[in-house]
């Protein structure tokens, strides 16, 4: 257990300063309007439910393609690469 507490604490900045420059740059959009809706389309994008119905909705505002592209990107590479491995080492250990 105490893996998977520093493995949170490991991503949760990277969370947090998505979801700062989120609600700083496209306050403006519906997906980014409130806190809980930055949340709520963070999570639904890191899930990879309604990447291009966001991307389309904060594609007029500058920098939006390089935030989308580099959150997905990061989470996609980086976080699962962290979680399979934590996985896989757990595994080893276990059998």
């Amino acid at each position: 257990m105490p893996q998977i507490i520093r493995l949170m604490t490991g991503i949760l900045p990277f969370y947090f300063f998505y979801f700062f420059i989120g609600m700083s740059l496209f306050y403006q959009t519906d997906h980014f309007s409130t806190v809980s809706s930055t949340v709520t389309t963070l999570w639904s994008v890191m899930l990879g439910d309604s990447i291009k119905e966001v991307t389309l909705d904060i594609s007029n505002i500058s920098f939006s393609h390089i935030y989308m592209f580099s959150y997905v990107f990061l989470h996609y590479v980086v976080v699962h690469s962290i979680i399979v491995a934590m996985i896989c080492d757990r595994f080893r250990y276990t059998y």
